[in-house]
């Protein structure tokens, strides 16, 4: 048996200590991103679906008749306004920074929905920063709206 002059199995295992540590902290930055990436693309597609159903609240609210289309101050139960914000506030959207639109498609310059007339078509809308409802700070989707409308025609007078 031949004995080579080196470095020992203890000694070879002394060089390498830190090694994987350091692999993965240089491995878990790029996933770690990719991981909130996903999570924040989630949140971005189930706030996009609590818009779509406060504007569907909304519209039909204005379907009925004697609703009004509401100011974002107004506390109204049969105010458009209100109940959009209303649902975006009780599934943890905040409504603060959402903007309501609500117009009479067959009559845009009314700006009172009581005097709309049956058939018209009423048009809900709803546009909200992501920034506003991301759950970290908004690196991947910037400066994204989160937007929805519905439209529903009027029912009663």
């Amino acid at each position: 048996m031949v004995l080579r002059p080196g470095k020992s199995g203890l000694a070879k295992l002394r060089a390498r200590r830190g090694t994987a540590s350091v692999e993965l902290a240089v491995a878990l930055i790029p996933l770690m991103t990719i991981v909130m990436g996903v999570i924040e693309g989630g949140r971005m597609m189930a706030v996009q679906e609590i818009a779509v159903n406060a504007v569907r609240e909304g519209a039909r609210l204005s379907a009925l008749g004697g609703s009004a289309a509401g100011t974002s101050a107004g506390t109204g139960l049969n105010e458009v306004n209100y109940r959009v914000r209303s649902y975006l506030s009780s599934a943890g959207v905040s409504a603060n920074s959402a903007t309501v639109t609500v117009t009479d498609l067959d009559q845009p310059s009314l700006t009172d929905l009581t005097l709309s007339s049956p058939g018209d078509r009423i048009q809900v809308g709803v546009s909200l920063p992501f920034s506003s409802v991301a759950l970290c700070p908004p690196w991947f989707f910037g400066n994204a709206t989160v937007a929805a409308t519905s439209i529903m025609r009027k029912e009663a007078p």
